[in-house]
């Protein structure tokens, strides 16, 4: 404090009341120094209180001056007191660097006594940053007020008040404004108000104030605008194929599943698929699907939750791949893939189902025997009267846009024994040795056996007067016996085969008893000939007919002497020859001629039976006995006597 005069000492009860030495302001802003004083007296309204800068302080140089609660003599700065009150406050709006100096308060009351002290205001740059409020976090879709508050409390000219990122914002109102604290006193803002959307979250807004004389401030916020989540599902790598509904995936490829979510705050996000759960927070969580398999087929769940919602989606996984090996069943649904052959018995109808296993489903043929090929989109092939024709390989085949795959199925008929064409099953009878052969084709392969008298033989079997043996080739069983007769035994002999399907048997030989079986060599296939031979030389018999019946009788007589060969084969009914009437004595004989059929009715044979002819016995050297002849024709007749 100082003092012109020493007034504490001279008069006693007068002091001048101001805050500690110096005083800071900003320049733009304003400085309110307040101030008092103490008079013993009582004012009167001839009181002049003066404020002066610098050393010397006078009515003429005063800076604010006022009698009692006067006018202000200064618009700036401006004595804010009530002198009469002993209020000597004084306020500096729009502060300037020259503002800052030494200011003085001088009194002059009625005593004409003065008396001052003085106080130091500095002025430094503009720091103070305008004010923005409110803060934290708004609400996407609510409406919201944000105020820009201008730093100091003054009553000086109102700042220029700007914002700057609201162009960013949609449908913003600007509105003016200011707090009056009293004495002149105010604070200048500037509200924005506008509905936040989750785009306009870390938006940077920025607030500038410029005062009168150009300094200027400013101050940013980013705006935090909580929102729920959003999510979307995106998938990378390779190979995908994107298509209506789902993504196909190659079988052994790797692909991410991407989860990436907008939110504020931040999400939890999980993967659900199945009952296997992936978890992660943040923006993203990605789900590896690596070397996938059709395991990995089906639905994946992202879920994206924070304090506002709780959102999900979900994404269709097919993993696609090329046809497994085709699986081929009959038609009661047995699989047949443990076996390469199906077995169909003859003539009937046979029906196979090819199915393979593929994403997308395959296009599924069939490659027959002859490689041809028929398109089958059931996957159906039916066979109607199996013959051997249908017989041979059949491929399943089964392609995508991937590949390929194939499977081969073996069609094997079955059918019961029967003769085999062009093989003629017979006997023939030399002397005391019997020979026979039988040939049977069948499949499965047939169990034969032969029966002499009655009694069954193995396929092969030796003993002291019979030898059997057997061959088999594929479907073919041959079979030969050689057979020791003995003196006045008789011989019936037949071959029978059997397999699961049927069975065959076929008499080859047969001498009944009491017949013999000594009758000319070749005497079936002979008929034939001597019929020919008669027709075409009918008349030359005649002429010879005693002569030719003589040399006929004899050539028998020779032959039974010399033990001719008989021959017995399987015929057909139409090679069958119509002989004559025979003599009464041999009606007998005719009657019990039979025709042993086969029972396989596909293909059939005959066997012709002279077995109950009677033979002619060797005559003793003094003895010769004849036999006669008698033959029929349709068209003539011819008899030998």
């Amino acid at each position: 404090m100082g003092s012109i005069e020493n007034v504490d000492s001279e008069f006693p009860g007068y002091d001048i009341l101001l805050p500690q030495s110096p005083v800071e302001a900003q320049r733009g802003l304003c400085v309110h120094i307040p101030c008092s004083f103490i008079v013993p007296n009582q004012l009167t309204s001839s009181d002049t209180g003066y404020w002066c800068k610098d050393t010397t302080c006078s009515a003429k140089k005063a800076i604010a001056s006022k009698t009692g609660n006067g006018p202000n003599t200064n618009t700036r700065l401006l004595l804010t007191g009530d002198v009469s009150k002993r209020d000597c406050s004084l306020s500096i709006n729009d502060l300037q660097s020259g503002d800052g100096g030494t200011y003085q308060f001088r009194i002059e009351n009625s005593t004409k006594y003065n008396y001052m002290k003085t106080i130091e205001v500095k002025v430094t740059e503009l720091t103070d940053k305008p004010e923005i409020s409110p803060e934290g976090a708004l609400m996407a879709g609510r409406e919201v007020t944000l105020t820009c508050f201008s730093p100091g409390r003054c009553a000086g000219s109102s700042p220029d008040i700007t914002w700057k990122g609201t162009e960013l914002l949609n449908n913003v109102t600007f509105q003016p404004g200011s707090v009056d604290y009293g004495e002149g006193n105010k604070t200048f803002y500037s509200n924005i108000t506008f509905t936040p959307t989750r785009k306009n979250n870390n938006v940077l807004l920025t607030c500038s104030v410029t005062f009168r004389y150009g300094p200027s401030t400013n101050n940013e916020t980013r705006l935090n605008v909580e929102y729920p989540p959003e999510l979307n599902i995106n998938i990378t790598g390779s190979p995908y194929t994107e298509k209506e509904g789902y993504f196909a995936v190659k079988e052994g490829g790797n692909v991410d599943l991407i989860c990436a979510v907008d939110s504020n705050p931040e999400s939890k996000i999980e993967w659900v698929k199945g009952g296997l759960t992936t978890y992660g927070t943040g923006k993203t969580l990605i789900r590896k699907l690596q070397t996938v398999s059709p395991n990995d087929t089906g639905i994946y769940t992202c879920t994206a939750q924070n304090t506002l919602d709780r959102i999900s989606k979900s994404i269709r996984i097919t993993v696609e791949y090329g046809p497994r090996t085709p699986r081929i069943s009959n038609a009661s649904g047995s699989t047949l893939d443990g076996s390469s052959k199906v077995y169909a018995p003859e003539a009937s109808s046979l029906t196979l189902f090819c199915s393979a296993e593929s994403v997308p489903p395959a296009d599924l043929s069939w490659i027959m025997p002859n490689n041809t090929m028929l398109a089958s989109p059931n996957g159906r092939l039916t066979l109607t009267h199996v013959s051997s024709r249908d017989e041979g390989n059949y491929t399943c085949k089964a392609n995508n846009s991937y590949s390929e795959s194939t499977r081969t199925i073996t069609v094997v008929m079955t059918y019961k024994p029967k003769p085999v064409e062009g093989k003629n099953s017979s006997c023939s009878k030399k002397e005391n040795l019997i020979q026979c052969s039988c040939s049977i084709q069948s499949f499965p392969t047939a169990n034969l056996r032969w029966m002499v008298n009655q009694k069954f033989y193995n396929s092969t079997s030796k003993s002291e007067n019979i030898e059997i043996k057997t061959e088999q080739r594929e479907a073919v069983t041959n079979s030969t016996l050689l057979l020791e007769t003995t003196n006045g035994q008789n011989y019936v002999i037949q071959c029978q085969s059997t397999n699961e399907i049927g069975v065959l048997n076929l008499q080859l030989f047969n001498e009944q008893d009491g017949g013999s079986s000594s009758i000319a060599v070749g005497i079936v296939c002979g008929v034939v000939i001597i019929v020919l031979l008669l027709v075409t030389a009918g008349l030359v018999l005649k002429f010879f007919r005693n002569k030719k019946q003589s040399e006929k009788a004899g050539s028998m007589q020779n032959s039974i002497v010399n033990g001719s060969e008989a021959i017995y084969c399987n015929t057909t009914p139409e090679t069958t020859m119509n002989f004559q009437k025979l003599p009464p004595d041999q009606e007998t004989m005719a009657e019990d001629r039979s025709v042993r059929m086969n029972v396989d009715h596909e293909l059939q044979y005959a066997t012709l039976d002279f077995s109950k002819m009677k033979p002619r016995i060797k005559a003793e050297p003094e003895e010769i006995e004849y036999s006669e002849i008698k033959r029929t024709q349709k068209s003539e007749n011819s008899t030998a006597e």
